[in-house]
């Protein structure tokens, strides 16, 4: 029986969870530091979400079965889906995680700034 566009939705969704997951969690960050000289370009692999990507829905194109073109389909599918699904992860959560950075480093200064005024003004 062929999956349905919902099954093959969520199991994007979940693959490109667990690249992005591997890739940029604090959790896996050991593993990842492990793998930076590993041979086989393997370091690239456990940094780049697109590359894990590709890894992590081959067991979710096995698992839905089929003759091996349906298999095979269904990884590229799943891969190219849940690349589109990093994108949008990495655009709405890690990007602006960057802009926040910004932010708080803004407003470090500037609690610095107010700080010295207030030292210079008590002196």
């Amino acid at each position: 029986m062929a999956p349905n566009l919902i099954e093959i939705g969520l199991m994007a969704v979940a693959c490109g969870t667990m690249a992005t997951t591997i890739t940029y969690s604090h959790i896996t960050k050991p593993l990842r530091h492990a793998m930076i000289d590993a041979p086989f370009m393997l370091g690239e692999l456990f940094s780049c979400p697109y590359c894990m990507a590709h890894w992590t829905a081959l067991p979710a194109a096995l698992a839905l079965g089929g003759p091996w073109g349906n298999i095979l389909i269904s990884w590229m599918v799943l891969t190219g889906l849940s690349s589109l699904f990093i994108g949008v992860l990495l655009r709405l959560f890690l990007f602006r995680e960057a802009e926040n950075e910004e932010l708080r480093e803004t407003i470090r200064e500037m609690k610095e700034t107010v700080n010295e005024l207030l030292e210079e003004k008590n002196e």
